[in-house]
C-alpha cells in the first residue's frame, strides 16, 4: 500500500505544479480482463499435530474473464509524452469450479506516441501496477472458508490508439498486458462449523498475470 501511495502522491504534485492547464486529462475507463491467479506452492498446517506440509502446485489456474472500471488521470509533458497514475477494480467470478476474487489495482505508467497523424495517434504504456488481491470467502458443506487478501507489484506493458474527437475529448483503445514482479502470499482457514477444529493454508509465491483490453473516454482541463 505504500507503493500505491507514494506513486499517486508523486503524481499529484506533478499535476499541482502545472497549475492544472489543459495538459491535464481525466479518464472514465470500461475494461475486460482475463485475470489468472496461480501461486507456486501450498503449506498445510494440520491442526491435530501442528506439523507443516508443503507442496509445489503442478498445474496453473485456468484463466477467467470478467469486466472492470477504472479511472486515471494523465500529464501531457509534451507533444509525445504523458505521465499517468489510475485506479482500477475488476472482480472475477470463477463459478463452481473456480476461485472467485476481486482486484484493486493502483498504477503508475508512462505513455510515448510514436504515430501521429492530425487528431489520431498510436502510443505504447509502460509501467509498474500495485495490486490488492481479494479472494472471496466460502461455506460448502458445513465447512467455512476465510481467505485473505494478497498484495502483489505487477509491471505493465501495452499499446494504444488515441482519437481526438472535440477540442478537450478524446476516446481511447488499449491493450494492456500485466504481470507479477513482488510475489505475494494468501492466508486460507478452513473450520468445521460447530467445533474448534480448523485447517490453516498458506498459498505461497501467488501470482497475477492480466491480460486487458481498455476503452476510455477522457476529458482535458
Amino acid at each position: 500500500m505504500k507503493l500505491a501511495n507514494i506513486s499517486l502522491s508523486a503524481l499529484a504534485l506533478v499535476f499541482a505544479a502545472s497549475g492544472y492547464s489543459a495538459d491535464l486529462t481525466i479518464q472514465g475507463e470500461v475494461i475486460s480482463s482475463q485475470g489468472t491467479l496461480n501461486s507456486g506452492k501450498t503449506n498445510v498446517v494440520n491442526p491435530v499435530t501442528g506439523t507443516n506440509e508443503t507442496q509445489k502446485t503442478d498445474e496453473d489456474a485456468d484463466a477467467i474473464t470478467a469486466p472492470g472500471v477504472g479511472v486515471s488521470l494523465q500529464y501531457k509533458l509534451n507533444d509525445a509524452l504523458r505521465l499517468g497514475a489510475g485506479l482500477g477494480y475488476t472482480n472475477y467470478d470463477g463459478g463452481e469450479d473456480e476461485l472467485e476474487y476481486s482486484d484493486l489495482a493502483v498504477g503508475a505508467n508512462a505513455t510515448y506516441d510514436f504515430y501521429k497523424q492530425e487528431s489520431f495517434a498510436l502510443y505504447g504504456l509502460g509501467g509498474l501496477s500495485y495490486h490488492m488481491v481479494d479472494p472471496a470467502n466460502a461455506k460448502d458443506a458445513g465447512v467455512e472458508v476465510e481467505m485473505k487478501s494478497a498484495d502483489l507489484l505487477n509491471y505493465d506493458l501495452g499499446l494504444g490508439g488515441r482519437f481526438e474527437v472535440a477540442e478537450n475529448v478524446n476516446l481511447s483503445l488499449a491493450y494492456r498486458f500485466s504481470d507479477t514482479l513482488a510475489k505475494g502470499t494468501i492466508e486460507s482457514t478452513q473450520a468445521i462449523a460447530g467445533t474448534n477444529l480448523s485447517t490453516k493454508t498458506q498459498f505461497k509465491d501467488v501470482t497475477l498475470q492480466k491480460n486487458e483490453l481498455i476503452a476510455s473516454v477522457g476529458y482535458s482541463f
